[in-house]
């Protein structure tokens, strides 16, 4: 069968926008009557046949996704969603890291006409093994991405014939996705697995944000590994609540705590909680831990718009003069905030 020298398909464009929060599959019509009979041959009516002419179809638009101009790559994208998925699957994937915002859009929306098994498969291998710039990119559109990803991204995760590499990766992609379908799974996993996965799990959890996870973040408080304690950390502090500023203070101060990374997180925590009560267990951490000293005063300067520096004296005096401007009685000599108990993490 000869390869026809000229195929010309009529294809809509359509721009779509991640700000839209839902991306709308591709519209590509098949070619119209007007075009030759040769042309048929590249829409076979048994997809899984791949005629000469489709191959070479492919081979054209897989060369317009690498032209300069962003219209002509879109076309070529827009083009591969009507061909089989061997010759479109990395192409596309691929455009999702795109420079042009717009082909990058139309990327994440002909991802639904991908197979969603080797879609998953791809962008996992991409997040695990990928170059820099296309782990960037994949990144960036995962929240964008179809749902219809979301339940090989589960599937992948509670397989334990996968790789541990692999299966972090679906947790963190599951996290990107606001998967909350997945919760409950995540905190299973989390709860019977050992790090790297449990860790894995743990964030992905934080990024859905969902408040059904609070009891176990408040547990993870306690946890043998420090990664753990520090997105359990990160939990509490998004679900929010009446504790929050009592579970991050006790964390931050718990005089047994051995990685300074996790009574760090505590404090930079603390301070962006925008609570007034909060200063007084950052002022406890100045004065107690060397290490946060720092961090403190940052958390501080966040929370009260004033900047004393890493000075816990000058701190103490200056929260000692605006409790006493607030209640109208003179401050008492050597006033020190109220200390902190650890009820939580005993």
């Amino acid at each position: 069968m000869s390869t026809p020298r000229a195929i010309r398909v009529k294809i809509v464009v359509l721009t779509f926008s991640f700000s839209s929060g839902v991306i709308p599959a591709a519209v590509i019509p098949r070619p119209s009557s007007t075009i030759s009979a040769n042309v048929d041959n590249v829409y076979p009516s048994n997809p899984n046949s791949v005629t000469r002419a489709q191959t070479s179809a492919a081979d054209v638009l897989i060369r317009m996704t690498r032209s300069a101009r962003a219209e002509e790559r879109i076309q070529g994208l827009l083009g591969l969603v009507q061909l089989s998925p061997i010759e479109r699957l990395d192409v596309i994937v691929s455009a999702l890291c795109d420079s042009d915002a717009r082909v990058r859009d139309v990327a994440a929306a002909s991802v639904s006409a991908l197979d969603p098994e080797q879609a998953c498969e791809r962008i996992l291998t991409i997040l695990t093994a990928g170059a820099p710039r296309m782990k960037a990119g994949v990144d960036a559109a995962l929240a964008h991405l179809p749902p219809s990803l979301e339940t090989e991204m589960l599937a992948t995760l509670e397989s334990a014939e996968r790789t541990v590499e692999l299966r972090c990766a679906a947790a963190y992609c599951l996290g990107r996705m606001d998967s909350r379908d997945a919760a409950s799974a995540l905190v299973k996993l989390a709860r019977d697995n050992g790090p790297p996965l449990c860790v894995a799990c743990a964030n992905a959890l934080v990024e859905i944000n969902d408040p059904a996870a609070e009891r176990a973040f408040e547990a993870w408080l306690r946890h043998p590994n420090g990664d753990m304690r520090i997105a359990a950390a990160r939990g509490v502090a998004r679900i929010g609540g009446p504790r929050t500023v009592a579970l991050l203070s006790q964390v931050a101060l718990f005089p047994t705590e051995t990685d300074q990374r996790v009574r760090r997180e505590a404090v930079a925590l603390l301070g962006m909680l925008g609570d007034p009560a909060a200063i007084p267990p950052l002022i406890q951490a100045m004065k107690r831990y060397l290490s946060v000293r720092r961090h403190a005063a940052i958390a501080l300067q966040r929370l009260t718009k004033q900047d004393f520096g890493p000075e816990p004296a000058l701190w103490e005096q200056w929260y000692s003069k605006e409790q006493s401007r607030k209640t109208g009685v003179p401050p008492e000599p050597g006033y020190r905030p109220p200390q902190v108990a650890f009820e939580y993490l005993q």
